[in-house]
Parts: C-alpha cells; structure tokens; sequence
C-alpha cells in the first residue's frame, strides 16, 4: 500500500519503485546515525528493478548498513516469497569537507574538454543498465576519454 505514489513511475505498462526513491532510504538511515551531518554516496551498484506489478503480495524492504564497510544493501521481499531481492547496494558515509575540497565548477571548461560524441545506443550500452527500452531519453553524450565526464543532450 505505501508504495502506491510510485504507480506513475513505470517501464512499459509495468510499475517499479523509482531508484531516485533509494536516496531516501539512504538520507533517512544516515539522519539516524548523524543527524544534521551531510554525508556522501559512493560505489553505487543497483542490482535489480523493484517492480510493483503484483496487487496481491505485500511487499516489504530491508536495509541492512555493514558497518565495517558501510556498505548499505536494499533488499526487498514480499509475503509470497520470502527470498530477497537485493535492488541496490551503496556505500554511505559522513561527509565533512575541508575548504580544499571546494572547487568552483568549471562547466565550460568541462564541456570543453568532453570532444567525443556518443550516441544514444553507445551510451545507454555503456552505462550497462537494462531500461528495456524505457527512460532512455539522451540522444547524444559528450565524453572525454574513459567516460569520466558526460554531457548529455536530452530528447526535445
């Protein structure tokens, strides 16, 4: 029932939990280990789509936080199938920047130095996630070599 204001975010006719939906679920855990502090994502794999498409199970999600490597797992089960499906693993941490650590960005430098077009098949192929045809909205992608920086060009 709570994942019902999801409905409108889909793949095909199929309804999923938005993966933006993740953060969430990372800001609520880190505002319970050090509320007020900001913290930071990093090593983000997504697993699995948390699709919603069964009205008769009863999903249920779990967070589990290792804190030797503070690695967080979202998991999800429901009352049919009790095995979980892990959906995302992230590693979260308390982030207190230094002043070195700001740096102005520098957008037209950026773009400046992202020669190689790619485009849409190359990049959504590279970035390895399986939209099965959905949410594929970048027609063209800027990209300096090893893909470490990427503007992209959105459909009109």
């Amino acid at each position: 029932e709570e994942f019902k204001f999801h409905g409108g975010h889909q793949i095909g006719f199929v309804p999923l939990v938005a993966g933006t939906s993740y953060i969430v679920l990372v800001r609520e855990v880190m505002s319970t280990l050090a509320k007020g502090k900001p913290f930071r994502i990093d090593q983000t794999m997504f697993q699995a789509f948390c699709f919603l498409d069964d009205d008769t199970a009863k999903i249920s999600q779990k967070l589990t936080l290792d804190r030797r490597t503070d690695m967080l797992t979202i998991a999800s089960y429901t009352d049919e199938s009790p095995t979980e499906t892990v959906h995302a693993e992230m590693r979260i941490r308390v982030f207190e920047p230094r002043a070195d650590q700001f740096v102005p960005l520098d957008v037209e430098g950026a773009i400046a130095r992202a020669t190689n077009v790619t485009y849409k098949d190359e990049f959504y192929a590279t970035i390895g996630n399986n939209y099965q045809d959905e949410f594929q909205t970048v027609e063209q992608a800027w990209v300096r070599r090893g893909f470490d920086k990427v503007h992209a060009r959105e459909q009109a």
